[in-house]
């Protein structure tokens, strides 16, 4: 039995969700391939129709939503199979299965839930209705599963099917990073992730949101991926890396001895003591991510719920920094209600803490987030799921109190990096955010990101990588911006 995988574009980093579940499902017998819906559906559809599969499976980003049920649907005219979203927004809104060529959804991790969908399928020859974490569509009644219990064990799964995506898409493999994933879950409660409402809808709290792999086996599968892809710098997608110190430790001084290659992880700086630093520098880690989300300290514990001081950022960013690891601060703007003035307190902490790179996006309400109940209840958004940009750095959805605030909010974005990297150059910026938003500064932000981006990577490509590399990124900046450049 075939198996479809549609991701909505092909970009440099390799989507885990769908390895992991590709791996699975090559344990049991099934054959998988992935496909890029990209912006030549009917190359993308012929591709798929000449592949002839029995189940096709996307998984979805609130607002590449609306792409991927038109490519469904499309791609329904043209052939029979059941159609599967999983990911970030059926889990949150599991609604979308309504849609016509959507034939069921899968909530929360997909795994092990769509390998027993799969196998159900496969024996019996239609969709099977008693398989948790799923919601089908039959004769146009929703029927609907609660979600089974949380993978406690991820080294439980396969290795992620990487070598999936590089046969298929080579340029995947060109940059040397390749993403792992150490931990699932985090236990904090930050009002504009998902995760407080992930746990929620699993109902669990504290320890039993956080499952942890063992160091070793996390090393073995660098070890085996660098046997057989390019890996040159290590990157660990979890969203907290060092939240058990003792585990830290333990990896650090094996992935030292074993691995060696630099490595990013993103972690918060109430986990960053001195200990955690100097084991991390000695195992070579490159760069580490620190949220900051805004440097209104009252506004970051009262709304967005995280509690540590700036006096903190400040000092932890500085010490990773002296002791050899670049740091890259995550940061956002015109967030809920938030002024202008409010969101140059975000600019002069970084200013302040001298990161080698500010990341600034806009807030993008998500379904279920706690904070996107907060705009709601603000009167800065109208809860429209249907409304959101492919990509959060270039487009807002939520309004301002004044036209001046949104117009300088909406410019400090591109402009953000560049002050702080040079603040002696701000008055000129800040005077810049004046003007209406326009494409040449979107532009020149992004330029700037790109390149101070390119200048964190421990090792250089060639001329000839680099050139394909430059060429996929302007086909992933038009395909996710066209739609937004005229606001």
């Amino acid at each position: 039995m075939k198996v479809a995988f549609i991701v909505r574009q092909v970009e440099y980093s390799i989507p885990l969700g769908v390895a992991y579940c590709a791996a699975v499902l090559k344990e049991r017998g099934f054959e998988c391939r992935v496909f890029e819906a990209g912006i030549k559906t009917d190359k993308s559809v012929g591709e798929v129709v000449e592949y002839a599969p029995d189940v096709v499976g996307a998984t979805v980003i609130s607002g590449t939503h609306r792409s991927l049920v038109e490519f469904f649907r499309t791609l329904k005219r043209e052939l029979e199979f059941v159609g599967i979203f999983g990911g970030p927004h059926p889990t949150f809104f599991p609604e979308i299965v309504a849609e016509p060529g959507i034939d069921a959804v899968c909530r929360g991790e997909g795994e092990l839930a769509l390998a027993e969908f799969m196998e159900k399928y496969r024996d019996r020859g239609d969709i099977p209705s008693d398989v948790d974490n799923f919601w089908i569509k039959r004769n146009g009644r929703v029927e609907k599963r609660p979600v089974r219990p949380l993978i406690t064990d991820p080294d439980s799964l396969p290795y992620p099917d990487r070598t999936m995506f590089i046969k298929k898409y080579p340029v995947t493999d060109l940059h040397g990073i390749k993403h792992f994933i150490a931990h699932r879950g985090c236990p904090y409660r930050c009002t504009f992730c998902f995760n407080h409402a992930y746990n929620r809808m699993y109902g669990v709290s504290g320890a039993d949101c956080y499952h942890s792999r063992r160091p070793e086996s996390v090393c073995a599968e660098i070890n085996v991926e660098r046997s057989r892809m390019n890996v040159k710098m290590v990157s660990f997608v979890d969203d907290c890396f060092t939240l058990n110190k003792s585990w830290t430790i333990d990896f650090c001084e094996i992935y030292r001895r074993e691995v060696g290659l630099p490595f990013q992880i993103n972690t918060r700086v109430e986990h960053l003591d001195a200990d955690c630093i100097s084991a991390l520098a000695a195992a070579n880690c490159w760069l580490i991510h620190v949220g900051v989300e805004s440097g209104d300290e009252e506004y970051r514990r009262r709304v967005l719920n995280r509690r540590m001081s700036n006096e903190d950022l400040v000092r932890v960013i500085k010490d990773c920094r002296q002791a050899g690891i670049k740091v890259l601060t995550e940061n956002m703007v015109g967030l809920p209600t938030e002024t202008y003035q409010q969101a140059l307190k975000t600019l002069s902490l970084n200013i302040a803490a001298a990161p080698d790179f500010a990341a600034v996006s806009y807030f993008t309400p998500y379904p279920g987030l706690e904070l996107t109940k907060y705009a709601i209840e603000q009167g800065v958004y109208d809860g429209g799921v249907d409304d959101f940009p492919e990509n959060y750095m270039h487009y807002t959805l939520l309004s301002f109190r004044s036209e001046e605030d949104k117009r300088r909010l909406v410019n400090l974005r591109s402009f953000f990096n560049l002050g702080v990297r040079h603040p002696r150059l701000w008055p000129l910026y800040n005077r810049l955010t004046n003007l209406p938003p326009n494409r040449l500064f979107r532009t020149l932000g992004d330029l700037a990101d790109g390149y101070y981006l390119w200048r964190l990577i421990p090792r250089r490509t060639g001329v000839r990588d680099f050139l394909r590399l430059f060429r996929q990124y302007l086909l992933s900046y038009r395909k996710v911006v066209n739609r937004w450049v005229g606001n």
